[in-house]
C-alpha cells in the first residue's frame, strides 16, 4: 500500500481529529508543502509552482463517527455518538476502545444500551471492561487499525471515511511535489464534518481558500448496486442533498476520460449520482463556491455490514489508486 494509506490507522472523532491533524502536518512539512491551521482547527494547504496553472482545491475530512465520553462511574460511562449510525447497530457487547493523548488505547468497553436516540443527541451506555476514561475521553469501535487484504484486493480500516481521502490528497501533493509539476492546488482538511459539516462551513467563511476558486469534495461513499468497487474511482455528479456544479462535474469527467484514453496504463472511472449521504460539496455550494466531487465506492459505510453489525470498512485499492491518479491529472490540466 501506499504509506499514506497509514492515516487510516490513526484514530480519530468529531471533535477529536488532533492526532490526523498531527499526520497531516508532519506529512506537508516533510514535502515542503506550506499549510495553515485557522482557529477551528482546520488546515489549508498551498502547493503553487513557479509556472502555476488555473488553481484547484481538494477538500476531505479529518474526521470518522465515534463516541465522547460524558459521565463516568465506577465501571460504567455514558457517551456521546458523535455520527450518524442507525440505532439498531448499538448491539449489546460490540466493544468500543478509547485511547489517550498519544493515540494509545487507554480502556476497552462494551455497549450495553441506548440511553438517549433523537436528532439532536444521541447517548449510549458502555461497560468498562479495562483501564480507565475520563470525561472529554474519545472512542472508536473495536475493529482493524488498517490492513490489505490481498485476497479481494481492499483495503480495511475501522475508518476509511474519510481517513482515505486524506491519504489520496497526501498521495497526490508528493506525486506533484516529486514531479515538480506546473500546478496551483489548495488542499483543505476539514473537522467535524460528521456532525453536520461543520468544518467546511467555517473554511467557506475564513477567507482562506477565495470563492473563485473550484473546490472538489474527495471522499469515500457508500456503494451502490450501480457504483461498484473495483470499477475505478468515480466522478460524483451529487449527493442526497444537491447536483455538483455541472460545468466542473464535465471538466472532471474530460480529465477522466483523457487517462482513460491515454497511452499509460489501464485507467477506468465512474460518473454516478452517490446520494448514500450528504458530502462537503454541498456546504461549499451553499457557500458560493462551483463545487463537485470525486470519490471511491466504499464497503460497510459506517462501519454498518449488512447483517445488522458493526464491521470494518473497506475500499479498493485499484479505486483508491485511480483516485490519486485523476486528482494528480486534474491538477496538472485543470482548465474550466
Amino acid at each position: 500500500m501506499n504509506s499514506a494509506l497509514n492515516i487510516l490507522g490513526v484514530p480519530t472523532a468529531p471533535y477529536h481529529e488532533d492526532h490526523v491533524a498531527g499526520f497531516i502536518g508532519w506529512w506537508l512539512k516533510r514535502l515542503g508543502v506550506p499549510f495553515h491551521e485557522e482557529q477551528h482547527g482546520n488546515i489549508v494547504a498551498e502547493f503553487r509552482s513557479m509556472a502555476s496553472r488555473k488553481p484547484i482545491a481538494f477538500a476531505v475530512h479529518m474526521d470518522h463517527p465515534g463516541f465522547e465520553v460524558a459521565k463516568t462511574g465506577s465501571k460504567k460511562i455514558e457517551c456521546l455518538f458523535l455520527g450518524w449510525v442507525p440505532p439498531d447497530y448499538m448491539v449489546k457487547d460490540t466493544p468500543v476502545e478509547f485511547f489517550d493523548v498519544h493515540a494509545k488505547v487507554r480502556a476497552k468497553t462494551q455497549i450495553l444500551h441506548i440511553t438517549r436516540w433523537d436528532r439532536d443527541q444521541k447517548r449510549v451506555l458502555l461497560q468498562v471492561e479495562a483501564g480507565v476514561v475520563q470525561r472529554g475521553d474519545f472512542g472508536m469501535w473495536k475493529l482493524p487499525a488498517v490492513w490489505l487484504d490481498r485476497r479481494t484486493g481492499r483495503v480495511v480500516s475501522r475508518a476509511c471515511d474519510d481517513l482515505a481521502g486524506c491519504a489520496a490528497v497526501l498521495a497526490m501533493l508528493s506525486r506533484l511535489v516529486k514531479a515538480r509539476a506546473r500546478a496551483h492546488v489548495y488542499a483543505i482538511f476539514s473537522r467535524r464534518e460528521e456532525i453536520g459539516l461543520k468544518g467546511a462551513f467555517e473554511i467557506a467563511h475564513s477567507g482562506l481558500v477565495p470563492k473563485s476558486i473550484p473546490i472538489i469534495s474527495v471522499e469515500t461513499s457508500k456503494a451502490l448496486s450501480n457504483a461498484r468497487q473495483g470499477d475505478g474511482p468515480i466522478v460524483r455528479v451529487g449527493d442526497r442533498s444537491s447536483i455538483f456544479d455541472p460545468a466542473l462535474t464535465a471538466c472532471l469527467c474530460e480529465a477522466a476520460r483523457r487517462l482513460r484514453n491515454g497511452k499509460r496504463g489501464v485507467f477506468v472511472f465512474q460518473r454516478k449520482l452517490m446520494d448514500g449521504g450528504t458530502c462537503e460539496a454541498t456546504a461549499y455550494l451553499q457557500a458560493g463556491y462551483t463545487a463537485g466531487g470525486l470519490c471511491v465506492a466504499l464497503g460497510n459505510y459506517h462501519n454498518c455490514a449488512p447483517n445488522g453489525r458493526i464491521a470494518a470498512e473497506n475500499i479498493h485499492l485499484d479505486d483508491w489508486k485511480g483516485l490519486v491518479r485523476l486528482m494528480a491529472a486534474i491538477s496538472t490540466g485543470f482548465s474550466m
